[in-house]
């Protein structure tokens, strides 16, 4: 793929990484991904071992660019801290948000792990959604509504409204 079209800043390594660590999960990973998975949190998707940048995060909510790291003893050395410290500054920098947990806390409370991670997705603000909150599901929004079009028209185009293509 063309360097310039790659999502995310990642590259080709880096995903082939993420693949990688995907099939090497530790046990508190695969313990809290049983909780992530499948929508159960707020009905958000989270990743696994995702690529972002040119990090991979141990869990990624695309829809609140919240990443969820789990830390083992690896990460107890100075030298860790820094480089911990450093990707998350950059992971701001580029409007992510960090959550770090260690693997022990995910492994011997995870109701108060998942606890902070919705508290976390309940204050990350949706992007490109405005203030208007959505209109209700299965109904068009009223004209004086943001959204809305005016008076009695159909938010969807009618037959005469696309274009006639010449045969």
């Amino acid at each position: 793929m063309d360097e310039t079209r790659r999502m995310r800043g990642t590259t080709p390594e880096v995903e082939a990484r993420a693949r990688a660590l995907r099939k090497e999960m530790t046990d508190a990973d695969s313990a809290l991904w049983r909780s992530l998975r499948y929508r159960r949190i707020r009905g958000l998707r989270f990743r696994r071992q995702h690529p972002v940048l040119s990090f991979i995060v141990d869990f990624y909510c695309p829809a609140r660019k919240l990443c969820v790291e789990l830390d083992g003893a690896v990460h107890d050395s100075p030298g860790q801290r820094a480089k911990d410290g450093a990707r998350t500054v950059a992971l701001n920098a580029a409007d992510y948000r960090v959550l770090r947990f260690r693997n022990e806390e995910a492994l011997a409370d995870p109701s108060s792990v998942l606890r902070r991670i919705r508290s976390a997705l309940d204050e990350t603000v949706q992007p490109n959604l405005g203030d208007a909150p959505p209109p209700e599901r299965g109904r068009v929004a009223s004209p004086s509504e943001p959204g809305g079009g005016a008076a009695g028209e159909s938010p969807h185009p009618t037959r005469s409204q696309y274009p006639r293509i010449a045969s």
